[in-house]
């Protein structure tokens, strides 16, 4: 197991705005990682919950700041990754595969 230090620079935003659906995002021109701590209906949103969704948006940023990340896990993988459009996906919406 390896901990990398990230080279990209980036903010981090606990945010106590209660949502309903959005858990958080990531804001590519500010390098702006949030998470949203409060739902709605149930409040506070567990621990876990959170830190899940701050390594969701953390990996938008590396992949963001780096440019090979598919290159690199194509040779960790030892496989081909393609990547393809789904119009009936959310945006941020994907499939991974290796062939």
């Amino acid at each position: 197991e390896r901990i990398y230090r990230c080279r990209a620079g980036y903010e981090l935003d606990v945010n106590n705005r209660a949502t309903t659906r959005v858990l958080g995002g990531y804001y590519k021109s500010r390098a702006l990682v949030r998470v949203y701590a409060r739902d709605r209906e149930l409040g506070l949103r567990p621990l876990e919950e959170l830190f899940d969704t701050f390594l969701h948006e953390m990996a938008h940023h590396l992949e963001s700041s780096r440019h090979d990340g598919l290159e690199r896990l194509q040779a960790l993988l030892g496989r081909k990754i393609s990547v393809q459009a789904v119009a009936s996906y959310h945006r941020e919406q994907y499939d991974v595969t290796a062939k």
